[in-house]
């Protein structure tokens, strides 16, 4: 490679010092797919008009794409795939489905493993199976099941009680 030009840039640059996320992942079909972290802000990952907390989506040359769910909802950043994110750790192309992967931790006893899809809110912070580490509740949280927010599929024997 000989020339390089940026096609993302995050903004506002915060300094809070956590929940930086930012996995890149390309699909097979020209798209470029950026996780951010919520930098321990809470409330941005049910912010549309912030980028902390969701999944980008972008053309190989840093273009919005014409089906992005929110690029014409007035008020959000047309970038985003889908929100309501923590911390994304891991991202990956499952290769026997194509389907996206999103490794996310959360909160003590609030890990997920997501398929993000377009549009679809993922909760944080309204909707967690966790707890802070110190023992206390979120104190967004409105309880595991919030209307309008995804919900886990357990499967196997391990599970929350």
């Amino acid at each position: 490679m000989t020339d390089f030009r940026t096609v993302f840039r995050q903004m506002p640059k915060l300094s809070t010092g956590n929940h930086f996320g930012g996995r890149l992942v390309f699909d097979g079909k020209g798209y470029l797919f950026i996780a951010l972290g919520e930098n321990n802000q809470r409330p941005t990952a049910q912010d549309l008009d912030k980028l902390q907390g969701k999944l980008v989506r972008l053309t190989d040359q840093g273009e919005i794409p014409d089906d992005n769910p929110f690029i014409k909802e007035s008020g959000a950043r047309a970038e985003i795939w889908s929100y309501g994110i923590r911390n994304p750790q891991g991202m990956a192309m499952n290769p026997w489905s194509n389907a996206l992967w999103l490794n996310e931790h959360g909160p003590r006893g609030g890990d997920e493993i997501n398929i993000p899809q377009k549009g679809k809110n993922y909760g944080w912070p309204l909707a967690t199976w966790g707890i802070n580490y110190s023992g206390f509740k979120i104190p967004e949280a409105k309880g595991e099941i919030v209307a309008g927010t995804e919900q886990p599929v357990f499967t196997g024997k391990i599970r929350p009680l």
